[in-house]
């Protein structure tokens, strides 16, 4: 397979904000970036110091999280 067929096949996740990622889970951004095991954040932008200053999620690394923490519920 050609190199131009296989990039043509790739597909772009949605990034989520951060209020869409808090709405989603019920956590706060500073939960969200020190919760192990928790997706790391895209950083979209950095500050003049170096650190992030806009941050998103990937959608599909999220809703995985999501599904997998459901998974794990015991049954009523």
């Amino acid at each position: 397979m050609s190199k131009a067929r296989v990039e043509s096949q790739r597909t772009v996740d949605e990034l989520l904000p951060t209020r869409l990622v808090e709405k989603a889970t019920g956590l706060e951004r500073q939960t969200l970036v020190r919760l192990p095991g928790f997706p790391p954040p895209v950083v979209l932008s950095r500050r003049a110091d170096g650190l992030p200053a806009k941050i998103a999620w990937l959608k599909s690394e999220v809703d995985a999280w999501i599904l997998a923490r459901a998974a794990e519920r015991q049954p009523a």
